[in-house]
């Protein structure tokens, strides 16, 4: 029970994962039809449906909006971040750069191991 000034429980609230009431109806709907919204969109996407009476030609437009809506689910959401505090921003010049490449190529060093200054 909640008491004010009283840190929660460890184990209280929905456990990570857990899917709440309306996901579960929606999926378990798709379940019983037997349909996959992310197939679907693939298909309108590529223009791979079958063609029936019922489906209308599939438009650029619905293609790049199915587009998009799958990319929701294959990239992730980059969001913005506020930066706060100094940033150093260091520069070596590109003769020292030169340098230090030629040494790494003589001892067969990888040029993506890190930063080039020792």
């Amino acid at each position: 029970m909640f008491e004010k000034g009283k840190p929660r429980h460890p184990k209280a609230g929905r456990k990570k994962g857990t899917v709440n009431k309306s996901q579960l109806a929606v999926r378990e709907i798709c379940a019983e039809l037997g349909a996959n919204p992310i197939e679907f969109m693939a298909l309108v996407m590529l223009d791979k449906l079958p063609k029936t009476k019922t489906i209308y030609e599939v438009t650029l437009e619905m293609r790049i909006n199915c587009a998009k809506e799958l990319a929701k689910y294959i990239f992730p959401q980059l969001r913005s971040l506020e930066v706060s505090g100094a940033i150093k921003v260091t520069q070596t010049p590109a003769e020292e750069l030169a340098q230090k490449a030629i040494e790494m190529a003589k001892n067969g060093d990888s040029f993506s191991t890190g930063p080039l200054s020792s």
